[in-house]
């Protein structure tokens, strides 16, 4: 195609289709033809002012690298926090292998998620099997700390209970010890519980333990005063991580006040991770 032929036709006569792929074709055109190049004008993209190709070409190329950069960054971001979370992770580890019975499992993990992972607002909740109940409210429970009972054989009492931490289960062997801060058994009030497998709320959660995978989001109102009592009007968002797989141990609730803190789209991968520690921590004890 030359400069004879496209002059003197209009544009509706140009195939555009036609002109594209013979430039796509011959990408020296305008190298044959500088005058051509020279004479390109383009519209700004954002101001509407007139610019030659190579500018808009430039503006173009600077676009692209902004995105990129902006990618890098937020890829450097999300690999910044993840280190962080799997030195967390790390440590919620060692928490756990240095226990040695039920209730040590307990207290650190409540601490852990406390101290390391700034979940104040953590509920444990284990199924019983059927007519476990019974069994359950006959074993003798000891009165450690501040007067959290602490079942002597499981280290769950029937109802609803707090737990005091490793440093006050130590105090209660050894009196000459300090005990931990009445702040610390405050936050372990209520953390660990067991309810009955049939149980209709804890039953509604049957679609997470058919998924075995933690789940991030809102709660039904039901759920969320199932889990968090009296704190239910604060918890904004929660994150749902069961425990085992089927018929599942129970599940692991992490609740805060930020609406964003726990939301569907965020990756649920460290979650899994503390699902298989806890699971594994609670089966040897």
């Amino acid at each position: 195609m030359t400069s004879n032929q496209v002059r003197g036709l209009s544009a509706e006569e140009i195939d555009e289709e036609a002109v594209a792929q013979y430039l796509q074709q011959n990408t020296d055109f305008f190298e044959r033809h500088p005058q051509v190049l020279a004479r390109l004008r383009l519209q700004h993209p954002r101001n509407g002012a007139t610019v030659s190709l190579i500018e808009r070409q430039v503006g173009i190329l600077r676009e692209k690298y902004q995105a990129q950069e902006q990618k890098l960054t937020e890829f450097v971001r999300v690999a910044r926090a993840n280190n962080v979370l799997a030195d967390k992770i790390h440590r919620f580890t060692c928490r756990l292998l240095r226990t040695t019975t039920r209730a040590e499992v307990l207290a650190e993990i409540e601490a852990s998620l406390r101290e390391d992972f700034d979940a104040f607002q953590a509920v444990l909740v284990l199924a019983e099997p059927a007519g476990a109940a019974a069994v359950a409210a006959a074993a003798p429970a000891a009165a450690v700390g501040t007067g959290v009972a602490v079942a002597a054989v499981t280290g769950i009492g029937a109802e609803p209970m707090g737990m005091a931490d490793a440093r006050e289960l130590a105090a209660a062997a050894e009196p000459a010890r300090d005990a931990e801060p009445a702040r610390d058994s405050c936050f372990a009030q209520h953390f660990a519980r067991h309810v009955s497998a049939q149980d209709g709320v804890y039953r509604s959660f049957d679609t997470l333990f058919a998924t075995c995978k933690p789940r991030c989001g809102q709660l039904r109102d039901s759920q969320r005063d199932f889990l968090f009592g009296s704190e239910a009007a604060n918890i904004a968002s929660v994150a749902l991580i069961p425990l085992g797989g089927q018929p599942a141990l129970g599940l692991l609730a992490l609740g805060s006040v930020d609406r964003d803190r726990f939301h569907p789209g965020m990756s649920t991968e460290f979650l899994s991770r503390i699902s298989e520690l806890v699971t594994e921590a609670l089966s040897r004890r």
